[in-house]
């Protein structure tokens, strides 16, 4: 994929919380993010030793760094609140994206869609521990509150993956009381993970985890750093 210079100015299944405390579900999110993995991307430019590094617009597919045939694509047509998912690589519009550095974004390209979680960050992630919901990441237009945004810490120019993640850290629920209500947070780094949704396809013992995970959705989850499928490149 090419890209251009500017002038400077993508757990198995989630169970409900059982009794007063949540934090084990959330542990186990984060610990089954392992096997299911999360998102990451390299992006690399050029620019002159000493001086900073130029704004650019990188056009490339995202793929998995584990499974270099697995790339992150919009599930069904090109339009906001269209899904991501995890299908084997192909020259595709739904696997097209941009990653520009000037608005630290993952966009579709030819188009002012930007990867995002869909709905309300807080709702989500509470409804998440309580009915089962998850924190999904699709498309939504680039306008919208940075904070939705799936964004990425810079550009890698040794070509190793980063993981892309909402920007800061979230409040992430970690304890209901006896009514379910949430009554404890933590503040955590949540990223992009693969996440098979398919329980029949869990239990396949056919299948390897790269089969398994064809189809997988793109959910939001804590980052876990040693997870090998944690982490993408933008290619």
């Amino acid at each position: 994929m090419a890209y251009s210079t500017i002038p400077a100015e993508e757990p198995l299944v989630a169970s409900k919380p059982q009794g007063k405390s949540i934090k084990a579900l959330v542990v186990g999110a984060a610990v089954a993010s392992f096997v299911l993995g999360s998102l990451a991307a390299t992006v690399v430019t050029s620019s002159t030793p000493g001086a900073p590094a130029a704004l650019y617009e990188h056009e490339a597919q995202i793929k998995m760094e584990l499974y270099p045939n697995k790339c992150v694509a919009v599930a069904d047509g090109i339009h906001r609140g269209a899904p991501l998912k995890i299908e084997n690589c192909k020259d595709t519009p739904r696997q097209a994206f941009v990653a520009d550095s000037e608005g630290m974004e993952i966009r579709v390209q030819g188009t002012d869609l930007c990867v995002a979680v869909l709905g309300d960050f807080a709702d989500t992630a509470g409804f998440l521990l309580r009915d089962e919901s998850k924190l999904t990441f699709g498309l939504e237009q680039c306008i919208i509150n940075e904070w939705r945004k799936l964004t990425f810490d810079g550009i890698n120019k040794d070509g190793k993956a980063i993981e892309l993640t909402l920007p800061g850290k979230q409040k992430w629920p970690i304890s209901a009381n006896k009514d379910g209500k949430i009554d404890k947070y933590e503040h955590v780094k949540v990223c992009m993970m693969p996440q098979i949704m398919d329980e029949k396809r869990i239990d396949d013992k056919h299948l390897d985890l790269e089969e398994k995970l064809y189809g997988a959705a793109l959910m939001g989850l804590p980052c876990n750093k040693v997870d090998p499928l944690n982490f993408y490149l933008v290619d």
